[in-house]
């Protein structure tokens, strides 16, 4: 009887362990996919930001050609 009663302890155990585990590997599964949208938002806005500096620096550069054409 003792040895039937550890058995189902062990059982019970074993079960919680196990609903431990999904719940550790459906979490981990979530942090990934968090990360990955997050690391692909960044590397757009970094994107955008490099082609908004390019923009910026093509108008500067025109502004100054201009300037210069003006001075002389």
């Amino acid at each position: 009887m003792q040895e039937a009663n550890d058995l189902r302890s062990k059982e019970r155990d074993y079960r919680a362990m196990q609903d431990q585990l999904l719940n550790l590997e459906q979490s981990f599964s979530r942090l990934n996919e968090e990360k990955r949208r997050m690391d692909e938002d960044y590397k757009s806005r970094v994107d955008g930001n490099i082609r908004f500096i390019q923009t910026l620096r093509g108008e500067v550069d025109e502004q100054r050609s201009i300037y210069n054409e003006r001075k002389k």
